[in-house]
């Protein structure tokens, strides 16, 4: 490996002639893409620059939040994705390019949406470059330039890094040049340009273009263009950009939390309680004291030996940094061994509904050490537990207590009596809309009613007392959905029908269609643009056409064509000079309604003018729905 390659205007793409490199190159396995006058990263230290692919070209990205990656807009179209690898996992993200590149201007800067989190810290966006200031830049890119402005490298997906100064300023970006130093190739696009001071690493920019030789151009991302683009889209899309709306840096790790533990009194006679006491140094989240969970602040616990002898108590703490424990020793001499104590439980109240809570209070006599209701731990002298019995009937509850001197129980007796059932849940379901064609989404929406502690819609769980989930039917034809709701009074069940109509315009029968009436369409659908009144001929075996039946002639803006053969006609009453007729056309589908096959057939509705002559009346206007269910209203028909 000779040279470390960073590419923005480095796309692994085609090199014009002029002197810096900006235009896409297909990617090929026998080319790669890497950094001039770079090393190799083996150590990992830089787990957040990935190698990106989008299409047929392949950048060089970098992990700036826990669903963004930055890159440069060159590398993928606006909308396009790309996708990534880290330790195995592949991940893909959606590419949202800077508006000032959409409009031609050089701002070279893209971020990307994952739809899950990146396993891995994201790069913290900050700082401000200086002319002098030294710069980490780092890519998958080509290795080696030729003379013919050309590259070439070894093997694909290795990452390296160089180091270059920064020159000047030139519009959005920082240009950097050194002797010997890092220059960016093919591949390198869209990595990052890193100052780095000590363990802190700051992303100042986004490596964009160079000559392939000794300069490279990089858009700052401390510019406003940059920061406004970087914080409206952590505002859009919800989410967290490191250095822009979330503190990233990164630095010496935390340390571990210490304690020290201590026994007061440290010497007791047998019977005697003792306390053991906590003190912590440091970042602490958790503490306890022989395995019983305490406050990290002034943690402690008290403690009835029930033998004699010489005991180590123990304590451990955690926290961001890792783990530490302590012990104390405290010694237990011998006493008058004291009796067992003894308790006392009650239940409040003695008789409740079913349904309702029972509270079993313990008061404990004497030395204790443990105590416990129905098998559950509970503070003494004074303890309780509170149930909710699922059952009728008289029960009697159980408590232990225990100390130096022995055991002793305790009882107390409760009752549940019957209460009320609820009635079982009901629903409604409601499908918006009920008729749709095929492609089109439907809203299924659940009403609850009555007491209710789940919903369904098809299976899928939806809210209460409202919930709903939208569905797009991929088959013609009559549907159904059912809801189910169940509470402590059982279940119910709606449902609700929706029908999914052929949104593909119906071919012209092999047949003549010969209009008779026409009318644009102004009114309807804007996919409508003319609809007739027609006759159907076929051509017999002697050239002559006969007539078969009248028809809807509908064409479309795109000019596609339905014919609807009219198989009904039912006239109104005259009102003036002109009547109504209402006109049932066929739509080229049956539908299945039980065991009947049924034609799927449209309303059509004509206004004729009444003349008087032999030809008795003349269509004018005309309403109804094509084939595909689209609305037109023909205002003014003429002969045709």
């Amino acid at each position: 490996m000779i040279k470390l390659s960073l590419l923005l205007g480095l796309v692994y793409g085609f090199v014009s002639s002029t002197t810096f490199a900006t235009a896409n190159r297909s990617f090929n396995d026998s080319e790669t893409d890497r950094l001039i006058n770079g090393t190799e990263v083996t150590d990992g230290s830089f787990p957040e620059v990935v190698w990106i692919k989008s299409g047929a070209s392949t950048c060089t990205g970098t992990v700036v939040g826990p669903r963004v990656l930055l890159t440069a807009s060159h590398c993928a179209g606006d909308g396009a994705t790309a996708t990534f690898s880290i330790k195995g996992t592949n991940y893909s993200v959606k590419i949202t390019r800077s508006p000032l590149y959409m409009t031609g201007k050089d701002h070279d800067v893209a971020l990307g949406l994952s739809t899950t989190d990146i396993n891995v810290p994201p790069a913290n966006i900050t700082g401000t470059p200086q002319v002098g200031s030294e710069l980490t830049l780092m890519g998958y890119g080509c290795t080696t330039p030729t003379g013919n402005g050309q590259a070439i490298g070894g093997e694909d997906g290795i990452l390296r890094k160089g180091t270059t100064v920064v020159t000047r300023f030139a519009g959005y970006d920082m240009v950097s040049s050194k002797a010997g130093g890092a220059a960016t190739c093919y591949g390198d696009s869209g990595g990052p340009a890193f100052g780095i001071s000590g363990q802190q690493k700051n992303l100042l920019g986004v490596i964009s273009k160079g000559n392939i030789k000794d300069t490279t151009y990089s858009a700052r991302l401390d510019s406003t263009e940059s920061q406004e683009f970087l914080k409206d889209f952590a505002q859009k899309n919800n989410v967290e950009i490191c250095g822009v709306n979330k503190n990233c840096s990164q630095g010496p790790g935390p340390t571990a939390p210490t304690c020290q533990l201590s026994a007061n009194p440290s010497s007791v006679s047998l019977g005697q309680s003792l306390s053991l006491q906590l003190s912590v140094t440091g970042n602490a989240t958790s503490a306890s004291i022989n395995g019983t969970s305490v406050s990290v602040t002034g943690g402690q616990i008290s403690l009835t030996p029930s033998s004699v002898g010489t005991f180590t108590a123990s304590a451990s703490v955690s926290g961001p940094g890792g783990s530490n424990s302590c012990s104390a020793s405290y010694t237990v001499t011998g006493g008058t061994t004291p009796p067992a104590p003894t308790c006392q439980l009650s239940a409040t109240p003695p008789t409740v509904t079913l349904g309702q809570a029972v509270t079993l209070n313990l008061s404990t006599f004497g030395t204790a050490t443990s105590a416990s209701i129905n098998g559950i731990s509970v503070s003494h002298p004074n303890g309780q537990l509170t149930i909710t019995p699922s059952s009728e009937g008289t029960f009697t509850a159980a408590a232990s207590v225990s100390g130096p001197g022995g055991s002793n129980s305790c009882t107390a007796s409760y009752s549940v009596v019957g209460g009320t059932t609820p009635d079982p849940p009901n629903c409604t379901l409601t499908a918006t809309p009920s008729a749709v064609t095929l492609g089109q989404s439907i809203v299924l929406r659940l009403q609850s009613m009555g007491e209710v502690t789940s919903a369904l819609i098809d299976g899928v769980n939806v809210g209460i007392p409202v919930g709903q989930t939208t569905i797009t039917p991929t088959e013609v034809g009559q549907h159904q959905s059912s809801g189910l709701v169940e509470g402590p009074g059982g279940r119910g069940t709606c449902r609700i029908t929706y029908s999914v109509e052929d949104n593909t315009p119906q071919p012209i029968p092999d047949l003549t269609v010969v209009p008779s009436y026409c009318g644009s369409n102004d009114e309807g659908h804007p996919d409508i643009s003319q609809v007739c009144l027609a006759v159907l001929k076929s051509v017999s075996a002697n050239g002559r056409s006969q007539y078969v039946r009248d028809a809807v002639l509908i064409t479309y803006t795109n000019s596609a064509k339905e014919v609807l053969p009219i198989i009904h006609r039912k006239a109104g009453t005259p009102a003036g000079a002109e009547i109504l007729e209402e006109v049932t056309a066929y739509a080229n589908l049956a539908v299945r309604e039980g065991d009947y096959m049924v034609l799927d057939t449209r309303k059509v509705i004509v206004t004729k003018r009444l003349t008087g002559g032999p030809e008795g009346s003349i269509p004018t206007r005309m309403e109804g729905r094509s084939a595909t269910g689209k609305y037109f209203r023909i205002d003014k028909m003429t002969a045709h």
